[in-house]
Parts: C-alpha cells; sequence; structure tokens
C-alpha cells in the first residue's frame, strides 16, 4: 500500500477498508500493526471489534489480518485470517491489543487482549489474555485476572520493557476501576509484571 501523499483529503481513497460484520461490532475500537504474529517476517495487522455477537452479546473478537494480504477494496472481519473469541456476555474482549516480542523463541510475536468487563472475580473484574504467536489459532497461553469487582482491568495495557534492568520484559496493566486501600472508590491501578512469569 502506497503513502499517505499531501493531496490526500478523505479515508475514502484507502486502499484498504475492513468493515465490521455487523451492527454495532465497533471493529477498530483497539488496533496494533508492529507485530508478526505469523512468523512470516511481515506485520500483522490486529483489530478489536468488543461489542461483537458472534460468541455471545457483546462477548467482542480480536481480529488478525496477516500482513502479506493481497486485499484492497473493502473487505469484512470475516475475511481476516484469525479470531480470538470473548467467552462471556458483555466481556468486550479486543477493548485494548498489544504486541508482545517473542517470548517463547519461535520466532512468532505474542499478543496481549483485553477482556475489562470480563467477570472471573465479579462484575467488571476485567481480564488480560495473552496469547502465543501461531499461523493456524489464537490459542491463550496465559489468563491474568484482576482481584475485585469493578477494576476493569485491561482498560489499557502496554509492554513497558525492562524497567528493572532484570532482563525480564514487563507488562503494564490499567485498571482504572480499583479501590483504594481505605475508601478509595475507583482510585485506579497500574500493574507491572514480569512477562517470564507466563
Amino acid at each position: 500500500y502506497g503513502p499517505v501523499s499531501a493531496s490526500v483529503s478523505s479515508v475514502g481513497s484507502a486502499d484498504l477498508i475492513i468493515e465490521g460484520d455487523n451492527t454495532q461490532d465497533r471493529l477498530g475500537a483497539a488496533l496494533v500493526l508492529r507485530g508478526d504474529f505469523n512468523g512470516d517476517g511481515t506485520d500483522d495487522l490486529v483489530l478489536g471489534a468488543p461489542y461483537d455477537d458472534a460468541n455471545t452479546p457483546d462477548a467482542g473478537i480480536a481480529f488478525v489480518l496477516f500482513g502479506n494480504t493481497t486485499s484492497s477494496g473493502t473487505i469484512y472481519a470475516a475475511d481476516t485470517d484469525l479470531g480470538f473469541y470473548g467467552k462471556g456476555t458483555n466481556d468486550h474482549t479486543g477493548s485494548a491489543l498489544s504486541y508482545v516480542s517473542d517470548i517463547d523463541g519461535d520466532g512468532k510475536d505474542e499478543l496481549l487482549l483485553a477482556a475489562p468487563d470480563q467477570k472471573n472475580n465479579g462484575a467488571a473484574s476485567g481480564v488480560v489474555y495473552l496469547t502465543y504467536g501461531s499461523s493456524t489459532s489464537m490459542a491463550t497461553g496465559a489468563t491474568i485476572n484482576s482481584g475485585a469487582a469493578g477494576d476493569g482491568l485491561g482498560w489499557a495495557l502496554d509492554v513497558a520493557g525492562d524497567t528493572d534492568g532484570n532482563g525480564v520484559v514487563e507488562l503494564a496493566l490499567g485498571a482504572a476501576g480499583v479501590d483504594g486501600a481505605t475508601t478509595s472508590t475507583d482510585k485506579g491501578a497500574l500493574y507491572l509484571l514480569g512477562v517470564a512469569a507466563y
């Protein structure tokens, strides 16, 4: 796909348009590109559709479109190569996404996917999934749970790098709904977790 020129004034001239499959899927609420999920040497696009109903209402999906695609014009989420499906109603899987550089040494980058309203530890406690790179599937490699209802773990996430110099990359996970130790409601929290633990 060619570069954006100074004369471009509308997304209507895009080389490729990817649309959600259904009303209110909200494809594009999150996206990440700089990572090679299938290990073929090209970056792969990951798109979140946190209100997709394919599994159960508003469970959400994260879709992967491999970077060697020859598609052009308009395609749909169903035309992408892989999908990670939310597990429960209103989980909103795919609300936040981040690549993690290849941690298992297989030549494929890993992916973090957030479901901030997942209910493992109460309503809207949230969960972050780590899925290992693959050309055929998006299996869960690890599940990181929040501590309490309303935490909203995963509304924001990123890879922080090696913040403490111990040779282990840390994940940065935001949970804006965490309550304080006393009576502080929705004080929020940021968690740094060493990826080697997973």
